[in-house]
């Protein structure tokens, strides 16, 4: 997922430049109204002209700039990497490192879940920018040390902060707690800031809401809620989401639609289409089908504004789940002509029909989308799957090839479904030939299903084939999985734990 963020600021970037780029040149060419003389004046010499496009000009430099503080450690994403080792070299090199990009280097790095290199980067910038650190860099910094380093940590850290800075970041070392399951600790903090007046909002009561509902404490969230309208704290959409969930996991439907008619008639909450969402979650679960319908309905109603076309997202997979397989051609003609289809819309309906058993649906949509620059192989993959368990690879193996027909780019995961699909149809020979081609498409990191490569590597061991058996390790040389050791012992493919050995071999005694 790191990759695919870095992907996407580097593809944003280069399309920002080149549209600065024809901008630029367009204006040096174009010439509009005249001068004294009678002959037309470039575009680019009128200086209302220049202040907009220069300045869009200088940021598209800075953004494909290749040598940036950013991109060194946007591209530095392996554990093993030391960000204090790249800064302490930004800075040999003569280059200063400001406040404001370290917090933000900080907050990327956290939302790419890279935590260890984002307490790095916040260490620098707390040595750096002692007097300038300010709460709400405490605040993540205790997140940070939490899941780096654990509780004990953030919790020693948490006593080194002056008393406001407590105050502050009280509510982050709530979260930590709960997120940590550690209620006796959550609660004991919960009661500190109620006593220090920290508590005023939704948030806090939050934390503990959701940490009950993991927990199943179901009548500690009851509690909770009369405490809040108490202290006049006003239910927020998370903690009314959160309450309801509560209701379906413990099937206390009374409960649920009880709960959801007092939020309908409370003129102070407006009703979320997730409400209704999660109430057809709980219906759902006890078969009433006719009340997810109803739910449902309403969730489409209450979806608007820019949440609209995820929330239809959604619910193609939740009609789709109740078997309503009118309901899930119809709101996909209701998308299709709403929006503009991306990756994400097409896996929606490629994975709702999956689900509802209509293959041949799903086959037709692909079909009729394979010009769309929106449908990528991350959909089509969805019923390449399908096919393959359903113990079909052939089948699967021709959508991919007429995809590729259709100037589609097959990814890693591609192969390694179609590999596994025809292994669990003992077609070992067709499975090597796929794997041969994740060659083309493999990047550092990614992960195979590991089933299948001990199959093929038993396979080959088995019919004593020592040059294809060298081959095929080269290929796969640079996954992290340790064949080497299944290779060099082959006493040890009894114990290699693989289901799917075990099936293959099973297969192979009834052949034979």
């Amino acid at each position: 997922m790191v990759f695919v963020r870095q992907t996407i600021v580097y593809s944003a970037s280069s399309a920002f430049s080149g549209a600065v780029c024809v901008a630029t040149r367009y204006s040096a060419v174009r010439r509009q109204f005249g001068s004294h003389n009678g002959t037309e004046m470039q575009v680019i010499d009128y200086r209302t002209q220049q202040s907009r496009l220069f300045s869009l000009l200088a940021s598209a430099s800075a953004y494909t700039t290749s040598d940036s503080l950013f991109h060194r450690i946007s591209r530095s994403g392996s554990p093993v990497h030391s960000m204090t080792r790249i800064l302490d070299s930004w800075v040999l090199e003569g280059r200063s490192v400001d406040c404001h990009e370290l917090r933000y280097l900080v907050s990327h790095l956290k939302r790419s879940k890279r935590f260890k290199h984002a307490l790095e980067v916040s260490e620098r910038l707390m040595s750096m920018y002692s007097m300038r650190f300010s709460p709400r860099d405490s605040s993540l910094h205790l997140d940070l040390v939490s899941k780096v380093h654990g509780l004990d940590h953030a919790e020693k850290y948490f006593e080194t902060l002056p008393r406001y800075f407590r105050t502050r970041a009280g509510g982050t070392l709530l979260n930590c707690y709960a997120s940590g399951n550690s209620a006796e600790k959550a609660e004991a903090l919960m009661q500190e800031l109620k006593n220090l007046g920290c508590v005023r909002d939704a948030f806090p009561y939050n934390v503990m809401l959701r940490l009950y509902y993991r927990l199943g404490w179901y009548e500690k969230m009851d509690d909770i809620m009369r405490e809040m309208k108490v202290r006049g704290v006003s239910f927020d959409d998370i903690t009314c989401s959160i309450r309801l969930s509560a209701f379906v996991a413990a099937r206390d439907i009374e409960g649920m639609e009880s709960f959801l008619m007092k939020l309908q008639s409370d003129l102070c909450y407006f009703m979320n289409w997730k409400d209704y969402v999660v109430a057809a979650n709980g219906y759902l679960n006890v078969g009433l089908l006719d009340k997810v319908l109803v739910m449902l309905r309403k969730a489409e109603q209450h979806a608007t504004g820019m949440m609209k076309q995820f929330a239809y997202q959604h619910l193609l997979t939740m009609y789709a789940r109740a078997k309503y397989r009118d309901e899930v051609y119809r709101l996909w003609d209701v998308y299709k002509n709403s929006w503009e289809i991306k990756s994400r819309g097409y896996g929606c309906i490629i994975s709702s029909l999956v689900i509802l058993g209509d293959l041949e649906g799903a086959e037709k949509v692909i079909a009729e989308s394979l010009s769309s620059t929106g449908l990528t192989f991350f959909a089509i993959n969805l019923l390449v799957r399908a096919y393959c368990e359903k113990g079909d690879p052939k089948k699967a193996e021709a959508l991919i090839n007429e995809a590729i027909q259709s100037g589609k780019k097959p990814v890693t995961s591609t192969w390694d479904i179609l590999a596994t699909g025809f292994c669990k149809k003992n077609q070992l020979e067709a499975a090597l030939d796929t794997m041969k081609k994740i060659g083309m498409t493999y990047e550092q990191g990614q992960k195979l299903n590991s089933s299948t490569l001990v199959a093929c590597v038993v396979y080959l061991r088995e019919r004593g084939d020592s040059r294809k058996l060298e081959e095929f390790m080269s290929l796969l040389g640079t996954i992290d999985y340790n064949l080497e050791m299944l290779s060099r012992d082959h006493s040890n493919e009894e114990n290699i734990g693989s289901d799917l050995y075990n099936q293959m071999e099973l297969n192979m005694h009834e052949k034979g």
